[in-house]
């Protein structure tokens, strides 16, 4: 079973996450100015009871921090294809243990100019709707956000390397989640979109030490950069690292028939020593 990116909103009464799924969570589509184009969400219900939702257009960016942010569709019109979206229907019910088709359609703006375009469709449980005598508790009411990329005409990715780095990991760092035990090293790449459309980038890291031997290597996979606009991928490591020289290189592919390729010299004074941990409570 499939799981779109859920927000979880606190209301009464009880909810089960489990219980819901919508596929597919991407739909890529190629259109060219002034066209219409419909596809079909599932929204599925595994639980034992019907379920009331909603579903509307949104527009979405990454946050500081990499994470995906939603809005009302117009209210970040940045490579927005969130107003030319039209929903079928856009309030239903669910039936237990069933699923319930969703149609929506694209209408490209006659001379809407080339490039990439992103959007979203939030398919959420509407509050206080849902079936049943009142009650008391937590209820999580569920939301998830399938991505929409449109494309139109034909677009060309441009991607610029802005920085590549290891440093020491900080005390104060904020470390992503299910990072390892006493990490030492941060790995940083940060990629530019300098283009008129979204890729998606695939890459791998590779510390090299004097020798030529790898000591670390790290792999980003198919991850969304929007036009004009930057993101960093860090990584995190344990290794300790004896001081001396160090290569490290970023080898990336956004699609192109070529592949970028940076290489840094590195220079490691002395192994980072790790954050302190919590004391047990």
């Amino acid at each position: 079973m499939s799981w779109g990116w859920a927000d979880t909103l606190l209301a009464q009464g009880e909810g089960n996450l489990r219980d819901f799924s919508v596929a597919p969570l991407r739909v890529d589509v190629k259109m060219e100015s002034g066209a219409l184009h419909t596809e079909t969400l599932g929204v599925f219900n595994a639980g034992d009871e019907p379920v009331h939702m909603r579903a509307s257009a949104a527009d979405w960016f990454f946050n500081e921090k990499g994470a995906p942010q939603y809005v009302a569709a117009g209210k970040h019109p940045s490579y927005s294809c969130g107003p030319w979206i039209g929903l079928n229907p856009a309030e239903f019910d669910v039936p237990p243990h069933k699923a319930t088709p969703i149609r929506f359609t694209l209408t490209t703006p006659p001379g809407q100019a080339v490039g990439g375009y992103h959007c979203a469709v939030t398919i959420g449980m509407a509050p206080g709707l849902q079936p049943g005598p009142p009650e008391t508790g937590l209820r999580i009411l569920v939301r998830f956000a399938p991505t929409i990329y449109v494309v139109i005409g034909e677009p060309q990715p441009q991607a610029e390397l802005v920085s590549l780095d290891v440093v020491p990991v900080g005390t104060d760092a904020a470390l992503p989640s299910g990072t390892a035990a006493e990490p030492r090293w941060q790995y940083l790449l940060t990629l530019q979109n300098t283009g008129q459309t979204h890729f998606r980038v695939n890459a791998t890291l590779e510390l090299v030490d004097q020798e030529g031997k790898s000591v670390s290597n790290f792999k980003v996979n198919s991850q969304p950069i929007l036009p004009e606009s930057q993101r960093t991928f860090t990584f995190t490591s344990a290794d300790e690292l004896v001081p001396g020289d160090y290569t490290l290189t970023a080898t990336i592919d956004i699609g192109l028939n070529t592949l970028l390729q940076k290489k840094k010299k590195v220079r490691i004074e002395a192994n980072a020593v790790p954050p302190p941990q919590s004391p047990s409570q």
